[in-house]
């Protein structure tokens, strides 16, 4: 799955690249590059706890192929916070200026993953406005999604959490 035309083919299979016109897609792929990692492998870590500079952190991946699973690293604990998978954008902070990576991206399988480095995608930007507001549309879709299931979670620990306050305060009055 080396060519621009095997990534073309797989992308355009996934919801978010199948309405993309293929000239703009295919033009985005060239001035990425495809990355292979095995199952375990780090995509990119948190810059705040790892020490990565800033300047390792100018690109986003679209997942070609494969899973990952994004995690933060809390109280010196990884801590899950969604798997995603093929046609779906990480990293996208890699395109802002001294912004650094906030989570921690690893493959959960063997996956092949475009990466786009910023500048290149600036040049992409400025000669393709068409289609890169399209890749913006679908980042800012991306991130609503992760958004979406954070605040799921966020919903569901909180009555997970209540309700056992309440359980706990049952059990103190009938021990006491």
């Amino acid at each position: 799955m080396k060519s621009s035309t095997a990534i073309l083919k797989a992308l355009k299979k996934t919801p978010n690249f199948r309405s993309f016109p293929d000239d703009g897609l295919l033009k985005l792929i060239e001035v990425g590059r495809v990355l292979e990692f095995s199952k375990k492998d780090y995509i990119y870590q948190e810059t705040s706890e790892n020490g990565v500079e800033a300047a390792d952190c100018e690109s986003f991946f679209i997942i070609v192929k494969g899973c990952i699973d994004l995690s933060i690293n809390e109280d010196g604990r990884e801590v899950y916070l969604c798997t995603l998978g093929e046609g779906e954008i990480i990293g996208e902070t890699g395109i802002f200026p001294r912004m650094g990576r906030v989570d921690n991206a690893v493959s959960t399988e063997d996956s092949k993953i475009l990466e786009i480095k910023k500048e290149n995608f600036i040049k992409f930007m400025k000669e393709n406005r068409s289609a890169s507001n399209q890749i913006l549309l679908i980042m800012i879709s991306c991130l609503i999604k992760k958004l979406q299931r954070t605040n799921r979670d966020l919903a569901f620990e909180r009555r997970e959490d209540f309700s056992q306050s309440m359980i706990d305060e049952l059990i103190q009055k009938t021990t006491e």
